[in-house]
């Protein structure tokens, strides 16, 4: 941009000069000698419309430039609401996979979610979801493009995928501590265990906390999956609309009965 301005202040300290002698020239008469002079007033006009034109072209130049600036602030913003959606995608996937992961343990009990002592069968995971923030960045960017109920839906969605990550870390932590310490006896992959009282006594407290923690994931689970869904679906009229993507779901996944 500076070469620009540089350009135009040339431009016009030309025509200023140009301009400045012939002014001279008209006040101490001697324009009215010269003005017979059919070269030096060729070349007089010539300069002047050189100096016209090349200020138009300066002029030019920066409209070139400032629809380049405005294109590529476009660009950059179709590239940060797609990385959104993309990120929103897999954390909705996520929540998905999760609770699918909750649903078929509990088939294990034919599916009675108010089986007791759920952590006795639901099992920790052997590897999780990375977690995903959203940046501060791509939510300024959200609010300068007016999608104020875009920003809205997705500014708690990354932790609250992240608190579940963490809660499944956790309770995976407290199932190695948990399965540690009591014996059992192995068929293929489901175990056993007997206890007497005093020793069912002496696991009970890391039993209920386990209990408590994974009843607390599935609680939330579904709801945050709804949140993640519907989040999705808002965000198909930005991607259409700044992304240039028009999307199409191939594929619905029901989420009507899950973790019910």
């Amino acid at each position: 941009m500076k070469n620009y301005f540089d350009g135009i202040f040339a431009q016009g300290i030309f025509i200023g000069l140009v301009l400045a002698i012939v002014g001279s020239l008209f006040f101490d008469g001697s324009l009215g000698k010269l003005a017979n002079d059919k070269t030096w007033v060729a070349g007089i006009i010539t300069a002047v419309i050189v100096a016209l034109i090349g200020l138009i072209g300066v002029f030019m130049s920066i409209e070139e430039a400032r629809n380049a600036r405005i294109e590529a602030r476009k660009d950059a913003d179709a590239a940060t609401v797609l990385e959104i959606f993309a990120k929103l995608q897999k954390i909705a996937n996520n929540f998905y996979t999760l609770g699918k992961y909750v649903e078929d343990a509990y088939a294990l009990v034919g599916g009675d979610y108010s089986a007791p002592n759920p952590a006795a069968f639901v099992r920790g995971l052997a590897s999780h979801p990375e977690r995903i923030e959203f940046t501060s960045f791509e939510k300024a960017t959200l609010l300068r493009l007016g999608a104020h109920d875009q920003f809205g839906e997705i500014s708690e969605i990354d932790d609250l995928h992240n608190s579940t990550i963490g809660a499944f870390i956790k309770y995976g932590e407290l199932r190695e501590r948990f399965c540690s310490t009591v014996p059992a006896e192995m068929d293929g992959e489901i175990g056993t265990s007997t206890f007497n009282e005093e020793e069912f006594r002496a696991i009970a407290p890391l039993l209920a906390e386990m209990n408590l923690l994974l009843n607390q994931i599935i609680t939330g689970l579904k709801s945050d999956l709804l949140k993640a869904m519907n989040a999705l679906q808002s965000f198909e009229v930005i991607v259409r609309e700044h992304g240039k993507i028009k999307i199409t779901w191939a594929e619905q996944k029901d989420i009507s009965e899950l973790l019910v």
